[in-house]
């Protein structure tokens, strides 16, 4: 009996969508959290000056699953001139995560220099 009701809802499109409102109300679909498992290779930026230097060592070794952020401390004037200069990008002023006493979470960080050899960063990616 219980399989030729299923049957009879499954072939009937004005039943089934009935049926699925119903249950929808009683089991409502959970959310899901995106998970983004993109490295994102962090430098530290005192001078302005130094953005080109950066840009080209991160070049140097660039991935499809990495991404540049550059922790900008000092000059926060300058850091708007930094975010139209270079859209893709991502700053964070530290003087901001300093005064507000905020913790700067970035998930699969790896803090480097433009000192740092490439085949230690590709070893870790």
């Amino acid at each position: 009996m219980k399989s030729f009701v299923i049957k009879l809802v499954k072939n009937n499109p004005v039943l089934y969508r009935g049926a699925k409102k119903v249950y929808r109300t009683f089991q409502p679909a959970k959310p899901t959290i995106y998970r983004n498992d993109d490295y994102s290779i962090v430098y530290r930026l005192s001078d302005p000056q130094e953005m080109p230097e950066i840009l080209r060592h991160y070049n140097s070794f660039r991935r499809q699953n990495t991404r540049l952020a550059v922790l900008v401390s000092g000059n926060t004037l300058k850091m708007h001139i930094l975010i139209r200069e270079y859209p893709g990008v991502i700053f964070y002023s530290l003087d901001y995560y300093q005064k507000y006493r905020k913790r700067l979470y970035i998930k699969n960080m790896i803090l480097t220099d433009c000192g740092q050899s490439v085949e230690d960063i590709i070893e870790l990616l």
